[in-house]
């Protein structure tokens, strides 16, 4: 949901689709419904791709690499490949495509899930208290470096649009068992935390308004029944402003013009780690 996935002029889509028991990415010509295979093989992080700010190329993961897909030549370049033991993770890009920040978790941290389904992944990884870190990328000259490392389960890392030295992440997890869930981090490492979160509130899904003024996320108490709400926070103040009610765990992103917002919600009041299989 924070990717992005249509050109500038919306004639092309970008989609993930399983054919003959196979996960690739695609791209569809809108006006046509034509499509054409992106990638092949296996370990491909499905949920991980994005078009380049210039509609000229395809950025994804896959088998623990970053790379960079030409769209007229379908001719790709290894940007950036996941040291030994560590799983690449959330990642987001600059403006531009210039700089790329991504979380890493290592492999022999997280806890065994064997017969585990749906999301009883969720509790039990944040319980594990996996070593994660945050890698700071160069495109243009392959320079990287680790941005902040510790035993806490990170998701969800994004560059501020207009300031690519600005990190917003998440501490990831059920909203009882974690400190707090957002966080920002310049790249040199300089780290705060952008809001206390006491025991009886739910905040998810954080993420940049397109000017990168503002950070917005959906809050909501977690035992008294009242509307979820979107929330803004001005970054260098940290102060907060309630922007408008939405439905259960909701899903947002702006477009460009900050005219229109678009999510998805949960359908129902329980919280994912508290709810059944059923």
């Amino acid at each position: 949901f924070y990717n992005r996935m249509v050109t500038s002029d919306s004639s092309r889509l970008l989609y993930c689709a399983e054919i003959n028991g196979r996960r690739n990415l695609y791209l569809r010509e809108r006006a046509t419904g034509d499509a054409v295979q992106l990638t092949e093989g296996d370990a491909l992080d499905d949920y991980g791709a994005m078009i380049s700010a210039d509609d000229k190329s395809v950025y994804y993961q896959q088998d623990r690499k970053v790379w960079k897909l030409d769209l007229a030549t379908l001719q790709r370049t290894c940007l950036y490949a996941a040291p030994d033991g560590w799983d690449c993770g959330n990642w987001g890009m600059s403006d531009d495509n210039r700089y790329l920040v991504m979380t890493e978790t290592r492999r022999d941290t997280l806890p065994d899930l064997t017969g585990k389904k749906c999301w009883e992944f969720f509790p039990l990884t944040c319980a594990a208290k996996p070593l994660c870190h945050i890698v700071y990328l160069d495109t243009q000259t392959g320079e990287h470096h680790i941005v902040v490392e510790d035993r806490c389960w990170f998701g969800h890392a994004q560059l501020r649009p207009g300031d690519p030295d600005t990190i917003l992440f998440c501490h990831e997890g059920p909203y009882d068992m974690i400190d707090a869930r957002l966080w920002l981090i310049q790249s040199d490492g300089r780290y705060r935390c952008a809001r206390p979160q006491p025991k009886d509130v739910i905040i998810t899904h954080e993420f940049w308004m397109p000017t990168g003024d503002r950070l917005a996320y959906v809050y909501r108490k977690a035992d008294d029944g009242s509307t979820e709400t979107i929330r803004m926070m001005r970054p260098e103040t940290l102060e907060e402003e309630l922007f408008m009610p939405c439905l259960p765990y909701a899903h947002f992103i702006c477009d460009r013009q900050r005219r229109w917002f678009v999510g998805d919600c949960q359908g129902q009041e329980t919280p994912i780690h508290l709810q059944t299989g059923e």
